[in-house]
C-alpha cells in the first residue's frame, strides 16, 4: 500500500477553517448580493463575507458614523412629527 494520504491537505497553522452560516433574507437583498458577486467575480459566499467584514471595520471608523447618525436623526424627527400630529 502507498503511504500517500487521501483528501485535502491540512491548512497551515493560524489559518482558520470556514464554517456555515445560514440566514434568511428578502428576495430583493438576495438579488443585490447575486448581482454584486457576479459583477465582482467573487462567489456569493465571498461577496457576503467581504461585505460583513467591511461593515465591522466601518463600526470602528468614526468617519463612517456621520451618515448613519444623520439617518437615525431624520428617522427620529419623522417619528416626533407624527407623534405631534396624533397628540
Amino acid at each position: 500500500m502507498s503511504d500517500l494520504k487521501r483528501g485535502r491537505r491540512p491548512l497551515p497553522p493560524g489559518v482558520g477553517k470556514t464554517c456555515n452560516l445560514g440566514i434568511k433574507t428578502t428576495q430583493e437583498l438576495k438579488d443585490k448580493i447575486l448581482a454584486a458577486a457576479e459583477s465582482s467575480g467573487r462567489s456569493v459566499a465571498q461577496e457576503i463575507e467581504l461585505r460583513l467584514e467591511r461593515s465591522f471595520q466601518a463600526e470602528g471608523n468614526p468617519a463612517c458614523w456621520e451618515g448613519r447618525i444623520e439617518d437615525r436623526l431624520d428617522e427620529i424627527l419623522s417619528h416626533v412629527r407624527v407623534f405631534r400630529r396624533v397628540a
